[in-house]
């Protein structure tokens, strides 16, 4: 990419105002019309932005959400636990989609042959070119700030903060990630509650049968006798109005490695840990968000 170029347009302010939940519905769009219907995405950008009154920095905001948009989009569909997402025709190229929509008329027809005449003597022919691969990947790692390594994060963040161009793109990715961790959030807090749902008719039939709470309670311990699993029992066993005494537990019973009730109990906590891990990164996120923002309006 040129930079000087991709600045020079980046900063142009034409004086547009535009809500900033329609940067992300543009966004959005164009990635679907890119997943859904095959469209080129630098293509489908063009297409969304025509004949809108938007800046040059709009419209790269546009293209940076149509290219994570469409990078999610495409990811929830991929199979597999090693997912690889390929753009066909790459990502949105933001420079073109700045020169079509921004960019200055080009040099004559008169100019260009000037030019081709002078070259036509000092360069020899030239052979034709082999033709672009169509299909670009992206992973995780270069879009999102939880996937990168910290060496990454910290040398993006230093390098990011040193130009305006910078800054502008560490922005797009930092709230590419924010999204993303906010998406991820909520569909864990989903999980959870139908996990806890489960165990809780669960452990209702099995006491209907029968079973004491300390005999439920040693079954859902499993090999996982933490803290972690400790709490999900507590709270079943208050959702089912059952008295337990951990005293009574028969720690001398191995329970089978399948049984229901141990698998959902481990499935449970591990949804916690990773829960209170994206949590916490995307606090982390809207910290780097804040200093990027002051390190711009210089407050």
């Amino acid at each position: 990419m040129n930079v000087d170029r991709y600045l020079e347009l980046e900063q142009r302010d034409l004086g547009y105002r535009v809500d900033p939940a329609e940067i992300l519905s543009l966004g959005d769009q164009a990635a679907r019309m890119h997943v859904e219907k095959g469209e080129d995405l630098t293509g489908a950008v063009l297409k969304v932005v025509e004949g809108r009154k938007l800046n040059p920095a709009h419209v790269c905001r546009i293209a940076e959400e149509a290219n994570t948009q469409a990078y999610l989009k495409l990811y929830d569909k991929a199979s597999g636990p090693s997912r690889v997402v390929h753009f066909e025709g790459g990502p949105a190229r933001t420079l073109d989609i700045l020169e079509s929509v921004f960019g200055e008329t080009g040099p004559s027809e008169s100019d260009e042959r000037k030019v081709a005449m002078t070259l036509d003597y000092r360069l020899p022919p030239s052979k034709p070119t082999q033709p672009k691969r169509k299909t670009a990947s992206l992973t995780s790692e270069d879009l999102f700030l939880e996937k990168m390594s910290d060496e990454k994060v910290a040398r993006m963040m230093g390098e990011g903060m040193n130009s305006t161009g910078g800054r502008a793109q560490l922005y797009h990715i930092l709230k590419g990630t924010q999204e993303k961790l906010s998406a991820d959030i909520n569909s864990l807090r989903y999980q959870m509650e139908e996990r806890a749902r489960d165990l809780v008719k669960m452990a209702e039939r099995y006491l209907t049968e029968g079973h004491s709470p300390a005999e439920i309670a040693r079954v859902m311990y499993g090999d996982r006798m933490d803290a972690g699993s400790g709490a999900v029992i507590r709270g079943v066993m208050q959702k089912v109005g059952a008295d337990l005494n951990v005293n009574t537990i028969p720690w001398g019973r191995e329970p089978s490695e399948k049984h229901p009730l141990r698998e959902k109990t481990a499935e449970m906590v591990l949804g916690a840990q990773l829960l209170e891990r994206k949590m916490k990164a995307h606090d982390e996120v809207v910290q780097k968000i804040a200093e990027v923002r002051k390190q711009v309006v210089g407050r």
